[in-house]
């Protein structure tokens, strides 16, 4: 099953201060899709999640931007040194990002993964990511850069 439907239902619960039933919302998604998308999730429009998002488990902290794919068994996650500890850390994946099959994204401070940025199947990414770059490795180090000029003619 398509995660993001049930999703966009428990974010507007939620934006709407119907905290537990968006929460219920949410516990029914997990076990029908295995995708762990959190209401707090911020998601702009045409997020793909392809094969439904098989393993997908986002923080709750976590922003989306426009048309991001997020591929299978990926973890975006934060850091957490103490139990209970409420933590106000953001991980950002701008606009047209990729993030490969069993990507793990832990931030320890803010992170930010750039605009058309890709991260690699099983990329391990502790720190931001520049936008127009291509990330692999454990821990993730800088493959390319995808930078387009101008005088490039767009892909048909």
């Amino acid at each position: 099953m398509n995660p993001l439907p049930l999703y966009r239902v428990s974010h507007w619960l939620y934006c709407h201060r119907l905290k537990r039933l968006a929460r219920i919302v949410y516990r029914i998604n997990v076990f029908l899709s295995g995708c762990s998308i959190p209401p707090q999730v911020e998601m702009g429009v045409g997020c793909k999640f392809p094969d439904y998002g098989i393993g997908v488990v986002l923080n709750g902290n976590v922003r989306l931007g426009s048309r991001v794919t997020v591929l299978p068994n990926v973890v975006i996650g934060q850091n957490v040194r103490r139990l209970g500890e409420v933590s106000t850390i953001m991980v950002c994946i701008d606009d047209d990002a990729v993030i490969g099959t069993g990507a793990k994204i832990i931030a320890t401070g803010t992170l930010t993964i750039g605009a058309r940025a890709v991260v690699g199947a099983n990329a391990v990414v502790l720190r931001s990511v520049p936008a127009d770059t291509t990330v692999v490795g454990v821990p993730a180090r800088i493959l390319s850069e995808n930078a387009r000029t101008s005088t490039e003619e767009p892909l048909c």
